[in-house]
This record gives C-alpha cells, structure tokens and sequence, in this order.
C-alpha cells in the first residue's frame, strides 16, 4: 500500500533554534479533539499543495497506520496486558504536517496520551509539539555519532507512555536532558534490511529525577518504552519490553510471540525446580514439562540469551545482578527471577 506523505518544502526557513527546539507561531498550535474533523488531513486523499507541500513515501513516522507494542511491567505473573501505541489521526501546525501519537491499553483509548509529533525528514529527526514550541525527542540520522551527546526533550504527559515498574513518577522538568551515543548494533531484518540501535547513556542528570533511553532503534525508538523509563526501578516482578513495531514501510518484531498476546499456560512454580538461586552462573532445571527453549532477559527486559532447552546453562559471563529466566514450549511458559551473584 502506497501511503502518500506531505512534507515542507520550507524547512530551511525555520528560525530561532536553541537546544534541538523550534519556535512554533502560538495562532498555529491547534490540536483538535478526538471526536473532532477540524483541520485533520487524511494522506490517502490529499497529494499535493501547489504552493508549499510535496508528496513522499519514506517517512515511517508520519504514516497513519504506524504501531507500537509494549508489554509493560507486572509486580506479579504473568504479563497479560499489553500497550498500544500509534499514529491516531493527523494535524496541521502551521503549514507543517503533523502526527498525533495516542495509547491504548487493552484496546481502550487513554485520553490525555495525546502527544503531537513532527518528523523533519531531511535531518532524520523526529519532534513533539508542547508550549507552542517544537522539541527534539529522537535523533535517528547517521551523522549521530558514537561518542556525540544530544539534548532532547520529554512531554509533559510522559507517564502514558513508561511502561516501567516506576511510572509516573518522573516529572520532566521542561528542561533537556543528554545522552551520548556509546556504540552501535545492527537488526538484520528477514528482507535483508539493517537497523541502526545506537546504544544511549544519559549524562548530567540528578539521581532523584532521571529517565534514561538506553537502546533506540532508528526510526522506532526506544526499547525500554517508546520514549524511555525511570532510572529507578523496583528488583521484583517482570520488567516491561517491547514487543514489535509495525507500518506500511516498517515492520520489524523483538519478540518470538509477535505483536499481541496469545493464549499461553503459566506453569505453576512447584512443578519446576531451578537451582542455586543465588547462583555464581550455573543454573539447574528439574522439570517435567516439555520445554523447547530458554530465553534470560536483564532488568530492562532485553533478551541476553535464547537456546534450545537443556538442564543446565551457565550465565556466569554476565555481570552481577538480577536477570529474568524464562522456559517456553508449545503452550506452555515457566518464569523465574534469578539472581547472580559477585
């Protein structure tokens, strides 16, 4: 499907930039309510403005069908919920056109999620709209170097957003917060693609109020959470982690489940044994289940390790700390928190 994209021509002529934001006209800021048709453009019946807008297909965030998938976390087994992020209509600011993020949880809309964002195609950058000003949220172009640091913001309404044990409880504060780009990975998608996954860590931030990136995929985002998570999380429970991403350009999927939840058996803990917990790296399973696989997650819910299943694995190569330990089969998931010691 060909989704056709407007974008400014003028956006050379922008002005007064200070710290990755821009100044937007105050008449220009209009966000039409959800029920509302005011101003909303529809991609598929609009492909040109003679005077200032032209057509493309490249962006994958401006796209009206663009999805995100998070399972946030759970004090408490198993992880049923699942969050929903995506483009939920279209707005003019200006003459630039916008995207209006929105969240669903457990398919009900959240009202007051509503974040609207831009995405400046030829710097490959991507900004929110919040106090008549646009601020930069992502920055996904190459020229982002490892070892360089960027100033970015986070809206006010953030707590819609962080799927971590913390929620809500960091405040922004209106001012930018840094991070500086550590290192690169690469996604190899099925069609032979490559994703960029620039390796974040903040920089100049107070302990009591602090949100960290930590891994952003180009052109999706962060995988701790759209936009992030407290750096304050609780060591119990089941950490949040993102599940997939999905548009008319982009589809690309973390987890072996897909995108939304399916119909799977928690094995109950007296019908496993796993031993030493504390453990110095090696791990024993005593089971009858028909497991076919093992996957270890850190607190951040990032996959470290996925095997076949045995009786014994050794993640003694990993630091110290707590890591989530899954056996999976058919129908079937078994999850425990293991702790490895010094």
């Amino acid at each position: 499907m060909k989704i056709i994209l407007l974008f400014l021509v003028g956006i050379c002529l922008w002005s007064n930039t200070q710290a990755g934001e821009y100044k937007a006209e105050t008449n220009d800021l209009f966000i039409p309510e959800k029920e509302e048709n005011i101003n909303i453009l529809d991609f598929h019946d609009i492909s040109i403005n003679p005077t200032n807008i032209l057509t493309d297909d490249s962006c994958k965030w401006l796209v009206d069908d663009a999805k995100w998938f998070f399972t946030p976390h759970a004090a408490f087994g198993p992880q049923d919920e699942l969050v929903q992020i995506e483009v939920v209509r279209d707005t003019l600011i200006g003459d630039r056109v916008c995207s209006i993020l929105g969240v669903y949880r457990q398919n009900e809309f959240l009202s007051g999620s509503e974040v609207v964002v831009f995405y400046e195609k030829e710097n490959e950058k991507v900004y929110f709209v919040e106090e008549d000003e646009f601020k930069l949220l992502f920055d996904f172009s190459p020229d982002f170097f490892i070892g360089d640091t960027i100033s970015y913001h986070l809206p006010n309404n953030l707590e819609y957003y962080d799927i971590s044990s913390s929620s809500g409880e960091f405040l922004p504060t209106g001012e930018p917060l840094k991070h500086h780009n550590t290192g690169h990975e690469w996604i190899t998608l099925p069609n032979g693609d490559q994703l960029r996954v620039v390796n974040t860590e903040i920089i100049d931030y107070s302990e009591e109020n602090c949100f960290v990136m930590g891994n952003v995929i180009d052109g999706i985002g962060s995988v701790l959470g759209l936009m992030g998570q407290n750096c304050s999380q609780l060591t119990i429970g089941f950490a949040g982690f993102f599940r997939c991403f999905q548009s008319a350009t982009l589809n690309y999927t973390a987890v072996e489940e897909g995108c939304l939840l399916t119909s799977v058996n928690e094995i109950a803990e007296s019908k496993v044994s796993v031993y030493p917990n504390p453990t110095n790296g090696l791990i024993k399973i005593d089971t009858d289940q028909n497991f076919s696989s093992i996957k270890i997650f850190n607190v951040a819910g990032r996959l470290l390790l996925d095997q076949n299943f045995t009786n014994e694995i050794n993640i003694g190569v990993f630091v110290s700390g707590i890591y989530l330990l899954e056996l999976s089969g058919k129908d079937e998931v078994y999850r425990k928190k293991i702790i490895l010691k010094e």
